[in-house]
């Protein structure tokens, strides 16, 4: 509640500032430098090195250099003193001697490269003149190329982009998860995309897109083969523009209704659709060199599969409930999951693919399941998950080509 003769200002930055100024004005330094290990007093002491004279800054860093009683006890607080006089550096364009800014710059390069993922922000708060300091990729390990990575992307600038781009060969999750972080954090998404993402070699990671802007320049990405899209997008073009895609997964997308544009995507082999409702027609996918297909809680019109020249099919489908009629004969399928409950689905009609070598389904097969599934000549391989009884097992006997069993 406001206060007779006061102005109380709720943004901190005003109450840092004005606390800075107090500070600086009464000649306390040393207070500053006792809490400048301390989170909420950054701003504090990066602000009072903007209010004070020349000759105060370099009492002000050479006191961080130095440190404070907690630096005594504690080598962590140490470094964190060095990096906040780094910060300050960035911020003090005038300092009363040359020497002190070198000494601020030699104690921030022995904490570089950042050893954990807070000092990597930490250090990037020094500002620009650290990506001169952050080595390259050689001699570094995976997790502290990635902290290197981190550390530029949040300097960010056409510099940080150059020294990110030296790290680009690295094809270790842990860096190329911090690659894509600086993706998120970049000024010009598609410029980064272009330059510094496009020759990454993502290997067999799925890529997790939430954003339809960035689905735009995924064509850049000559390497990228996996994608899984979380969200509503239309029309599917970004997507098929991917030049490599052979993996991606569409899932809770309440907008899309034709998957016509995916025919363009002649290097896409699997499919994942889950929750897209108004996906009716499957049709597009007999025109598209698809190997796997899944289908979970879709509302599409299973019978317009036919054509598809798929061999794995995994599906989750109300309209199996009374058999697995709906889906067409014509299938070329060696692998079959169904995902449905075992009150909600009748396997009968299985022997319309004789090609079968593996089921998969939730269960063990009731009575009149395995007499349909007993005439599969090319079945080795079932897998039942969440078998309700072990004397359930006995039922399998009717299965004479069956080679492995997994529970």
């Amino acid at each position: 509640e406001p206060y007779q003769d006061q102005i109380q200002f709720v943004h901190r930055t005003f109450r840092d500032y004005l606390a800075a100024k107090e500070i600086v004005d009464a000649g306390d330094l040393r207070l500053l430098i006792e809490h400048a290990h301390q989170d909420h007093w950054h701003d504090v002491v990066v602000m009072a090195v903007l209010h004070a004279r020349p000759m105060e800054r370099d009492q002000l860093l050479q006191g961080l250099l130095h440190g404070n009683e907690e630096a005594q006890h504690d080598p962590r607080v140490r470094d964190r003193l060095h990096l906040v006089a780094a910060a300050c550096l960035e911020q003090a364009h005038v300092v009363n001697t040359h020497e002190v800014r070198v000494e601020v710059q030699q104690a921030a390069a022995r904490l570089i490269p950042p050893r954990s993922p807070e000092e990597a922000e930490l250090l990037a708060r020094a500002g620009p003149f650290v990506l001169e300091l952050l080595p390259g990729p050689e001699g570094l390990s995976d997790a502290e190329a990635a902290r290197v990575v981190r550390t530029a992307a949040l300097i960010g600038g056409e510099l940080a982009r150059e020294k990110i781009a030296m790290f680009t060969t690295i094809d270790e999750s842990v860096v190329i998860e911090e690659l894509l972080r600086a993706w998120r954090l970049s000024e010009d998404p598609e410029d980064y995309a272009r330059t510094v993402l496009a020759d990454v070699d993502f290997g067999d990671r799925m890529l997790d897109v939430r954003s339809r802007y960035r689905t735009e320049h995924l064509k850049y990405l000559k390497r990228l083969t996996n994608v899984v899209f979380r969200g509503d997008l239309t029309p599917l073009d970004p997507i098929a523009a991917i030049p490599n895609l052979r993996q991606l997964s569409l899932m809770w997308n309440d907008v899309v209704r034709d998957l016509s544009p995916l025919v363009k995507c002649q290097s896409l082999r699997e499919l994942a659709l889950t929750r897209c409702p108004y996906v009716r027609d499957l049709t597009p996918l007999a025109r598209m060199p698809l190997e796997e297909l899944d289908l979970h809680f879709m509302q599409a019109d299973l019978g317009t599969l036919s054509g598809a020249g798929i061999h794995r099919l995994s599906v989750r489908d109300d309209a199996l409930a009374h058999g697995l009629y709906p889906l067409p004969a014509g299938l070329p399928l060696r692998e079959l999951t169904v995902d449905n409950w075992p009150e909600d689905r009748d396997l009968r009609g299985i022997e319309r693919w004789p090609t079968l070598e593996r089921i998969s389904v939730v269960g063990i097969p009731r009575a009149e399941e395995l007499q349909v599934i007993a005439e599969l000549p090319n079945l080795r391989h079932l897998i039942a998950r969440l078998p309700e009884a072990p004397d359930d097992l006995a039922r399998l006997r009717a299965l004479p080509s069956l080679r492995l069993l997994d529970l």
